[in-house]
């Protein structure tokens, strides 16, 4: 997947879909998706997908079409793909919650991110509509939950810091301390990695993996039945990408 920042327009997209592999994807899903067949290339398909006066059951059942396949394959361009037709309600969503973050480039890292777990995790076979609301409204629940954490952090860490604080508060209290702190670590782990697929060092399907994997704890067994591959897959997938990121 290319690596996007909040300051650059849309133009990454159509250089992306130059690469390789984009027109094949296009005319296998053309097989199984007929509607599909009025568009000679992608570029088509995220005009038409970005239109206000489409149909929105024909979008509906692009986005169904695409999720559901990313669910099979897993291949990471349907996660480019995804992001080219939601880069403008992902552009204003960013302008809508500047406020949560002073730092631009880092609410918006932490929205693409939250994007792309959202869509991944999403069964579109059990949500036959409105798929596009459905990926926003988590996207936007997600990303507040993050932030809500981050806030949190930072008002328990202010009033540890603060002059005024009372030397007995803390031997009685009943505050996770251990999970503020766990929780600490994991965001520093996750800005960590995130350099790493920012330099191509890993792809974005590392990426993931390993965070799931390895940041939150999850298992690889129950990351590939979610991300849609085998077990086997997932295992060597992190070992090759763990392996790269000790080479350098």
């Amino acid at each position: 997947m290319a690596c996007v920042q909040n300051k650059q327009d849309d133009s990454w997209i159509k250089t992306e879909l130059q690469s390789d592999g984009y027109d094949a994807l296009l005319k296998a899903t053309q097989r199984t998706e007929p509607f599909l067949r009025s568009f000679g290339n992608w570029l088509g398909v995220i005009s038409f997908m970005r239109d206000g006066k489409t149909r929105k059951p024909q979008k509906n059942q692009v986005l169904r079409s695409i999720l559901i396949t990313h669910g099979k394959d897993g291949d990471p361009r349907w996660r480019t793909l995804l992001l080219a037709i939601f880069w403008p309600g992902l552009k204003s969503l960013a302008n809508q919650k500047r406020h949560w973050d002073k730092d631009a480039e880092e609410l918006w890292q932490n929205l693409v991110w939250v994007f792309l777990q959202v869509v991944c995790k999403i069964d579109a076979a059990k949500r036959p509509e409105r798929l596009a609301q459905k990926i926003i409204n988590d996207t936007v629940h997600h990303l507040c939950d993050m932030y809500k954490r981050k806030w949190a952090t930072a008002r328990m860490e202010q009033s540890l810091d603060s002059d005024d604080a009372d030397p007995a508060i803390g031997a009685k209290d009943d505050i996770d301390y251990d999970g503020i702190d766990l929780r600490i670590r994991q965001e520093s782990a996750v800005k960590r990695l995130r350099v790493h697929l920012d330099s191509r060092l890993i792809s974005n399907a590392d990426f993931l993996l390993i965070v799931e994997t390895r940041v939150y704890g999850k298992s690889v067994a129950g990351y590939a039945r979610e991300a849609g591959m085998s077990y086997e897959l997932a295992r060597k997938r992190r070992l090759r990408a763990e392996s790269n990121l000790r080479k350098a």
